[in-house]
């Protein structure tokens, strides 16, 4: 791809950075707050702290609870915790099962997904259920929902079909392509398992005259406002406009020593939650968009973990501070410059032989040449204060991870060679090479 087309060149991916205070012990901003949980807690009270039962973080104000409907992240970090998903990706791109007991390739159009035994599902705010346990219906109901009245249909159109197996087992038909007579595989469709379960037996009470479920039931509006899940919290209160407060369950699965002691899902490793320790109960969100009145509060005390990845002065003060800690991680994104192609664009998109060398084109030549000019080293330096990775391929790392982890899927993803910028060209700033294609 770089070597015979060269359609643009990799730059950088960002650093994150975040700010905690140094008594908050266990907290891996790579894992984020949520898979932490099972391993932080506070050594000693900091300045301003009100207690050591809670952590205290920021964020902008949700808007639709119902994973169906969302389009920020402020609503899907609580879904997140409150809901469990079928499989998860953990931040090292590994995959492992969750509300899945197994999945299973039957073939490379086929999977058959296994619910695991022992889960119930939270109160609901109506009473409508009472200690309903998950089962395989939740995951057709979810994935059923989603194909038929989510915003994001399109996401699901890889589902040709579903049957139930027995009385836990639900075998998934893929098609990839459906122009085509056979079903064909979808390389993407294991990340899609990496969705929050909802429940059936509270979202799916009525159905519309085309039988999908029927999201003009009240328990649509009250489940957009007050969600609940398998998962490991639970909504404790909520003032608008001011904070979201969620409390651990005591009853979760994710506390149950005969569920999470399954090898195959690593619980302790991953999630932390060892024997005897204790962990914090409640998660405070509090609803500060403005970063700069966030970071106030976080000297103040009242906030915990800070995002500092725009305060670069801050983040130096921080690092001298030991009441403070700093933590980075590279962003799941990446930045580029395109190169207009167009055969309309004179000589950046000339298609006639480069002369000299009849290998290439004269716009490939150029586009080669434009690329081995820039110092990517120096503009890290200058603009991003040598802290971004230069990176080397076109597409960002976690969707090439999540592509390695597809053993049935043979797209030219999956071969580095056609990802990676060559050799010659992955070396930086090269003023020779740019001369000679010139």
């Amino acid at each position: 791809m770089m070597d015979k087309i060269c359609p643009l060149l990799p730059t950088y991916a960002p650093e994150g950075y975040i700010a905690q205070w140094a008594t908050l012990d266990g907290y891996n901003y790579t894992d984020g707050v949520l898979q932490s949980w099972g391993k932080m807690d506070f050594s000693a009270a900091h300045d301003g702290q009100i207690s050591t039962d809670e952590l205290v973080i920021t964020d902008a104000a949700w808007s639709d609870l119902n994973p169906l409907f969302q389009d920020d992240t402020s609503s899907s970090f609580i879904s997140g915790a409150v809901l469990d998903p079928l499989i998860q990706y953990d931040a090292d791109l590994s995959a492992w099962p969750m509300l899945a007991e197994s999945y299973v390739m039957e073939n490379d159009t086929t999977i058959l997904v296994t619910a695991r035994d022992g889960i119930y599902w939270a109160d609901d705010p109506d009473g409508v259920g009472d200690n309903e346990p998950f089962t395989i219906k939740d995951v057709y109901f979810t994935f059923y929902a989603w194909k038929t009245v989510s915003n994001d249909v399109h996401l699901f159109d890889w589902i040709e079909d579903m049957e139930f197996v027995g009385d836990d087992s639900l075998r998934i038909f893929i098609d990839g392509d459906i122009s085509t007579y056979e079903n064909d595989p979808y390389a993407p469709f294991l990340p899609s398992l990496w969705t929050n379960i909802l429940p059936e037996y509270y979202l799916n009470q009525t159905q519309d005259v085309n039988g999908y479920p029927d999201i003009t039931h009240p328990s649509w509006n009250t489940y957009a406002t007050n969600a609940f899940g398998t998962g490991a919290f639970e909504i404790y209160d909520f003032t608008e406009g001011v904070e979201t407060t969620l409390k651990l369950r005591a009853d979760c699965w994710h506390l149950n020593d005969a569920v999470t002691s399954d090898p195959a899902l690593n619980w302790e490793e991953r999630f932390g939650y060892a024997a005897g320790f204790t962990p914090m109960n409640y998660l405070r969100i509090r609803i500060i968009p403005d970063l700069q009145t966030s970071l106030l509060e976080f000297e103040a005390g009242k906030v915990d973990i800070v995002g500092v990845t725009t305060y670069p002065d801050k983040r130096d003060e921080y690092a001298l501070n030991p009441e403070f800690e700093i933590q980075s991680d590279t962003l799941f994104s990446y930045g580029f410059f395109g190169y207009n192609m167009r055969e309309t664009r004179g000589v950046i998109g000339e298609r006639d032989p480069c002369p000299g060398d009849d290998t290439l084109s004269i716009g490939l030549a150029v586009r080669k040449a434009m690329s081995y000019a820039c110092n990517r080293v120096e503009i890290n330096q200058v603009i991003h204060r040598g802290e971004y990775i230069i990176t080397g391929q076109f597409i960002q790392r976690w969707v090439f991870g999540v592509i390695q982890t597809l053993s049935a899927t043979t797209s030219i993803l999956t071969k580095p060679e056609n990802i990676w910028l060559k050799q010659d060209m992955a070396q930086l700033f090269q003023p020779q090479q740019h001369q000679v294609l010139l």
